[in-house]
């Protein structure tokens, strides 16, 4: 071969290296930037996520001191209304269970001790 064809073999494979090694820096960057992008969308579904659960969260709690609000609510009312019975009323419901007990007729230890 002469040495001006060797020449050019050498500068072309010179060209193509310098052309790989471009070829591989600019994969590189992209790479780097996909994982970015991928990164930054991961971290704000993250964030999204953690969100809606919170949310969730503040909404259950919410609505769990509603239901106790009501119940205590309901809880007070009832016995308010209990408290203003008349004697008279109560009475006919307390006889039995009183005269039980003042006679010493109950059995205060069902399980047969004491």
């Amino acid at each position: 071969m002469s040495d001006g064809i060797l020449k050019d073999i050498l500068a072309l494979e010179q060209q193509i290296e310098a052309e790989l090694g471009r070829e591989q820096e600019r994969a590189e960057r992209w790479f780097a930037n996909v994982c970015r992008a991928i990164d930054q969308e991961l971290h704000a579904e993250q964030d999204a996520t953690e969100r809606a659960t919170k949310q969730q969260s503040a909404a259950e709690i919410r609505c769990a001191r509603q239901a106790a609000a009501q119940k205590l609510y309901q809880g007070r009312r009832r016995a308010r209304r209990l408290i203003e019975l008349p004697e008279r009323t109560l009475l006919p419901f307390l006889a039995e269970p009183l005269q039980t007990v003042m006679t010493g007729r109950a059995d205060d230890c069902p399980h047969g001790k004491g």
